[in-house]
C-alpha cells in the first residue's frame, strides 16, 4: 500500500465503536455480569454445585477494553473468572460444557442466548435514537482452582480457541494484561496501535469468499510483534505493509516467540508449541493460535496480505 498514514488514522476513527454504542455495550456487560454473580450466589450451596463454583472476577480485556472494537461488528468478549474446588472422589474439574451450561442458566431475562464451543453468545435489541440495534457479546469462562497451596498458581484454565472439541487450555491473565498494556501506552500517539488493528480488521472483513475465518487475535498478535521489534516506527503504513508482507511466515516457517518471551511465558512442564502453521500465543508459548487452521487456508490469507502490501497499491484499493 502506498504511503497513507493519515488515511489509516482517519479510517480507524470512522470505524471505531461510537461512544453511544460503547455505552450500551458497557451497560449490557454490567447487567449480564451482575446476573451471573447473583445466580452463582444462590447456586453456591446447591447440591448440584459439586465443584463449589463461585464468582471470582470479571477480567476486562478484548476489543471493548482496548478500544479496537468496530461499529456494527460483534467481537466483544466478556471474560468471567470462576473459582472451583476439587471434590474428593468426584471429577477432577468441570468440563467446559458444564460451565457453559451454568453461564447459560445465569443470563438475566430479556437476552437472547446461544451456546458456542467456547462461549455463551448474548444479544439484545436496544434503542439508539429512533432505531433499534442488536448488540452482541460473548461471555467466555475462565476457571481458577482454589487450593490449600500458600502460593496460588497464576495459570488458570480457559476454553480453547483452537481445539475442535470443547476443552481447557492454560492461560495467564496477568501475562496477557502486561503484553497488551504495553501497546495501550501508545494510544493517542501518532503510532496508535488501535488504529492499525481496526484497519487490519477492516481489510480482513473486505475479503471475498475466504476459506476460513481469520480471528482478530491473530491480527492483534502480529501487531504486538511488530511494535515489539520496531519500537521507533511512527508510520502506520510501514507497519501495515510489514505485517502483510510477512504474513506468509505463519504457514512456511512459523512465528515462534519462545526465545523472545522465555520459559516464564508457558506453564511449567509444557514445551513450546511446534509445527506449521504456527503462531505462538506470546502469553503462553505452549499454545499455537493457528493449530486449527490448515496450511492451505493460511496460504490463501497470505496471498491476500501480500497483495495489500504492494507499495504501488493505493489506499482505496485496499480498504474499499
Amino acid at each position: 500500500m502506498k504511503q497513507a498514514h493519515d488515511k489509516i488514522v482517519s479510517l480507524a476513527n470512522e470505524l471505531r465503536l461510537s461512544d453511544k454504542a460503547r455505552g450500551h455495550l458497557n451497560s449490557m456487560r454490567k447487567e449480564v455480569v451482575e446476573g451471573i454473580r447473583t445466580f452463582l450466589k444462590k447456586y453456591k450451596n446447591s447440591e448440584h454445585n459439586v465443584w463449589y463454583i463461585t464468582m471470582r472476577e470479571e477480567i476486562k480485556t478484548g476489543s471493548l477494553d482496548r478500544e479496537t472494537a468496530l461499529e456494527g461488528v460483534s467481537d466483544i468478549d466478556v471474560i468471567i473468572a470462576l473459582n472451583y474446588k476439587r471434590k474428593d472422589g468426584g471429577p477432577a474439574m468441570p468440563s467446559s460444557k458444564n460451565i457453559l451450561q451454568i453461564i447459560l442458566s445465569s443470563v438475566p431475562d430479556g437476552y437472547h442466548t446461544h451456546r458456542t464451543k467456547r462461549s455463551i453468545k448474548v444479544s439484545k435489541k436496544m434503542k439508539i435514537g429512533v432505531k433499534k440495534k442488536t448488540f452482541t457479546m460473548d461471555v467466555v469462562p475462565v476457571l481458577v482452582e482454589v487450593s490449600k497451596s500458600p502460593k496460588p498458581t497464576t495459570w488458570w484454565e480457559g476454553v480453547s480457541k483452537v481445539k475442535s472439541e470443547r476443552g481447557w487450555v492454560k492461560l495467564n491473565p496477568k501475562h496477557q494484561k502486561e503484553i497488551m498494556k504495553k501497546l495501550s501506552r501508545r494510544k493517542g500517539q501518532k503510532d496508535d496501535p488501535s488504529a492499525l488493528i481496526i484497519c487490519l480488521k477492516r481489510w480482513r472483513d473486505l475479503q471475498n469468499n475466504p476459506p476460513c475465518e481469520l480471528p482478530s487475535y491473530i491480527l492483534e498478535v502480529l501487531v504486538w510483534e511488530d511494535y515489539k521489534r520496531f519500537q521507533d516506527e511512527n508510520d502506520l503504513t510501514k507497519r501495515f505493509n510489514r505485517i502483510m508482507q510477512n504474513f506468509e511466515r505463519i504457514h512456511t516457517k512459523g512465528v515462534p516467540f519462545s526465545k523472545m518471551m522465555g520459559e516464564s511465558h508457558r506453564p511449567k512442564g509444557l514445551d513450546s508449541a511446534i509445527g506449521v502453521p504456527l503462531l505462538h500465543d506470546p502469553s503462553n508459548t505452549s499454545v499455537n493460535l493457528v493449530a486449527h487452521l490448515s496450511k492451505q487456508d493460511m496460504a490463501w490469507w497470505a496471498r491476500k496480505a501480500k497483495s495489500a502490501s504492494n507499495k504501488s497499491v493505493p489506499f482505496e484499493n485496499v480498504f474499499t
